[in-house]
């Protein structure tokens, strides 16, 4: 991997690890305490610190499967993986989601010929969950709960709603914080913050006022793509009305996907099914919905735009049956 993709960040499974953490050391005990070290979002120094007297704790000097592992420790604990995007997946669970999707509709006896209609299947079942999903992130608005009315306004209609719910969260974290220490440099303003009853813990953000941009310690907007509680708490401390355009990743936001470009139609083979060209169509005509909805000089050219191509494809259904 490193020779054909050199630029990848290669991650081990962390259900696997735990698997073979419980295999090889026979400790009940071990396994529990394994798997909370390595998620658990820390310093390089505080992870090397803890595994060293959790080794010594379980007298596990000597154990071969412990001394390899912990030299393999960049690719599986979350204290070397920050900063790097892996949008939250730590093990092979996107695969085994697709097996256990598709292994509703398929068994190992199953024909060729049935094959190909239960596939088909599998794919207007995941296309229909993704569109209820896709018409709620952009036909509804949450409520607003939060003190930071106007940044979480803003979130509302930046994110989607899975996404937003996630910031949402972040929002309620910062009230827990407060300002230890300001320092102005040439160029921007380190800020220095605490949290309410955990005086040890302490992040550093930094603030660069010319293109409004951040940075954190904590690494969180590097490593999944939202802002964390600390910068926004520079966001507050600075009475941004908005979030910073450097603080949206694109994937993350209602636009992400109409912002791709579409398929021509040499693009789109031929041989797509009925129910692949279903649900292309469906995706096209949903975008075009929600924005004539918004007029009602809009939604009635819409509406007898769509009553005169159905009329015309139901023409051109019955001459080919």
């Amino acid at each position: 991997m490193k020779r054909v993709i050199p630029n990848c960040r290669h991650r081990l499974c962390s259900w696997h690890l735990e698997k073979n953490a419980s295999t090889n050391v026979h400790i009940p005990e071990f396994p529990i305490d394994f798997a909370q070290l390595m998620l658990k979002k820390c310093k390089i120094d505080e992870f090397d610190n803890t595994w060293a007297a959790m080794v010594k704790q379980y007298k596990l000097e000597n154990n071969n499967w412990v001394l390899n592992i912990y030299l393999k420790r960049d690719n599986w604990a979350e204290a070397y993986l920050r900063g790097h995007m892996f949008a939250r997946m730590r093990s092979t669970q996107r695969i085994e989601d697709m097996n256990a999707h598709f292994n509703i509709f398929l068994d190992q006896k199953v024909r060729l010929y049935e094959f190909v209609a239960q596939y088909d299947r599998a794919l207007a079942r995941m296309r229909v969950n993704e569109a209820e999903t896709e018409s709620k992130t952009e036909n509804s608005f949450p409520v607003l709960t939060t003190p930071l009315r106007s940044l979480e306004k803003h979130a509302t209609e930046l994110f989607t709603r899975k996404i937003f719910s996630l910031f949402r969260h972040e929002i309620r974290k910062e009230g827990k914080l407060f300002v230890m220490e300001r320092v102005q440099l040439e160029d921007h303003r380190t800020y220095c913050f605490g949290e309410y009853k955990a005086p040890t813990c302490t992040w550093t953000v930094e603030y660069f006022p010319a293109d409004i941009t951040m940075k954190c310690c904590c690494l969180k907007f590097e490593s999944f793509g939202i802002p964390c509680c600390h910068m926004i708490a520079v966001m507050k401390s600075k009475q941004l009305m908005c979030i910073p355009p450097s603080c949206i990743l694109q994937r993350w936001t209602r636009r992400g996907r109409s912002k791709r470009q579409q398929p021509s139609l040499t693009q789109i083979c031929s041989t797509l099914t009925q129910t692949a060209r279903f649900g292309i169509l469906c995706f096209c005509f949903s975008e075009m919905s929600y924005y004539a909805s918004h007029a009602d000089k809009d939604f009635e050219k819409a509406r007898e735009i769509a009553f005169q191509l159905t009329s015309q494809m139901k023409k051109c259904w019955a001459i080919r049956k």
